[in-house]
């Protein structure tokens, strides 16, 4: 998958407020400023910067946690962005987006030294079925992961693989109960196939837009362990309420 860089290039207008936003040729330090908010919109969505949620992947007393981190709420202007990214094509907004979570990985991961930077580290979206990345065209989660990646560099040793695929197609979980849930996403996703130890010793960062059950998270979480990951960090662009 290739970042449309060209889209950078252009005005932007503020998605809230519709007010031209400065152009990245303008500014000396593009890469730290958003594209797709204005200065005085950007202020309606509150970054995260100490909340970390927990999944267990096994039961007690073999307790194996998964932190997740989300860079905002699920509400409001974030949830018309991340909507606007996922059904209207709006791919910029991955750009803006992956700022927030790479300023909420910092200030919750690096800052805490909860990552070394020395570590290997790889970088991984949740993937769509192949009949929806068909008819989409493209994964969001993707390129926030490829988006997040870029901004990490400076930071971490990483790089960008998809290791996971969907291996069966799912009912959209808009309006599934919790149980519900966990069983359209039992045994749905499973790790490409690689050398043996390929993922031994490593550190995953796995990507997705939102957090609402976790049950997707938690499937892939599981998978990755499963063929020899050492630890996962969940982060996503934001966390239903």
């Amino acid at each position: 998958m290739f970042l449309n860089w060209s889209a950078l290039l252009l005005e932007e207008l503020c998605r809230k407020c519709k007010a031209p936003v400065p152009s990245s040729l303008s500014m000396t330090k593009a890469s730290s400023l958003l594209l797709t908010l204005c200065i005085d919109c950007r202020q309606f969505i509150e970054l995260n910067n100490k909340t970390v949620l927990f999944l267990n992947l096994a039961p007690e007393p073999n307790s194996l946690l998964v932190p997740v981190i989300s860079a905002t709420s699920y509400e409001g202007l974030a949830q018309r962005l991340i909507r606007r990214l996922k059904y209207n094509e709006d791919k910029i907004i991955a750009r803006d987006m992956s700022a927030m979570m790479f300023d909420t990985f910092e200030s919750i991961v690096l800052k805490q030294r909860l990552v070394e930077c020395r570590e290997s580290i790889i970088v991984t979206p949740v993937p769509l079925h192949k009949a929806k990345a068909r008819h989409r065209g493209y994964n969001q989660a993707a390129l926030l992961a490829l988006y997040f990646l870029k901004r990490s560099r400076m930071k971490l040793r990483s790089r960008y693989e998809e290791l996971l695929e969907r291996t069966k197609e799912t009912s959209p979980m808009f309006g599934l109960s919790r149980i519900e849930r966990y069983q359209n996403v039992n045994m749905a996703f499973a790790c490409r196939r690689f050398s043996p130890h390929y993922l031994s010793g490593k550190t995953i960062i796995l990507v997705d837009d939102v957090f609402t059950s976790g049950a997707t998270l938690k499937e892939c979480a599981r998978s990755l362990i499963d063929s020899g990951a050492e630890s996962i960090i969940a982060l996503t662009a934001a966390r239903s309420l």
